[in-house]
């Protein structure tokens, strides 16, 4: 259906590495080259669709695989656009935009990197890179990486001050929500979901937006057979 000019040419040899942004996830799921204006064009033109016949919202199944300054420059600032004007600013405000990205681990971040972790999709860029797209996704990724998971932003959005509500800071928000897949993993059990799920409230631009996910066709918590514990 596409030229091969518009996939990349490569295999992942790393989950936790840059290559797995921009390589073949398996024999039959090429990887879209997602920084390249053709491909983008066509993606947007496809979301647009929908919007259209007015969807409410977005799951984008492996958001992880794109780099989050493509998803920052490109996809989001198009939805966004795109629902402003065929519903207006109200019906953009709402949309409700989520993300998977599938971190099989129990602690708050990825094997330790910030660029494979749930919550660095929720947040906007922090710093200027370069207009090309490619090299813009290749800074990105050294930069943060480099910074680590101690110099992340934090946000207590999700939570009370004392015991008042206050307005949170939509400022630093990209546009994404995500699954939360620390809480599903540890899903075979209630407390361990709930108490691991909270852990990692800060680190999300605002965790009261994370969609709940205990299992699916896929698997269970954990990847276990068993959906519960007991059972």
């Amino acid at each position: 259906m596409f030229p091969k000019a518009l996939y990349h040419n490569c295999w992942i040899g790393n989950w936790e590495g840059e290559d797995s942004r921009s390589c073949w996830l398996h024999d039959d799921l090429a990887d879209f080259n997602t920084e390249n204006a053709q491909v983008q064009n066509y993606l947007i033109g496809a979301y647009n669709k929908y919007i259209d016949m007015g969807v409410d919202g977005f799951r984008l199944d492996t958001a992880v695989h794109i780099p989050r300054t493509t998803w920052n420059r490109r996809f989001l600032p198009a939805i966004q656009e795109r629902v402003a004007q065929r519903f207006g600013a109200e019906a953009a405000k709402n949309f409700f935009v989520f993300g998977e990205v599938a971190a099989f681990v129990n602690d708050k971040w990825n094997r330790g990197s910030v660029n494979h972790s749930a919550q660095f999709f929720t947040w906007k860029e922090r710093k200027e890179y370069s207009a090309d797209d490619e090299k813009a996704a290749l800074e990105m990724y050294a930069y943060e990486q480099q910074q680590g998971t101690g110099s992340q932003p934090v946000s207590d959005n999700a939570f009370l001050k004392g015991n008042a509500y206050h307005a949170p800071d939509r400022s630093r928000f990209s546009g994404m929500n995500v699954i939360d897949m620390r809480m599903h993993m540890n899903f075979g059990d209630a407390d361990n979901a709930f108490h691991n799920g909270k852990d990692s409230d800060d680190s999300y631009h605002d965790a009261t937006y994370n969609v709940v996910y205990v299992d699916s066709h896929d698997y269970g918590p954990n990847k276990s057979s068993e959906r519960y514990t007991g059972g």
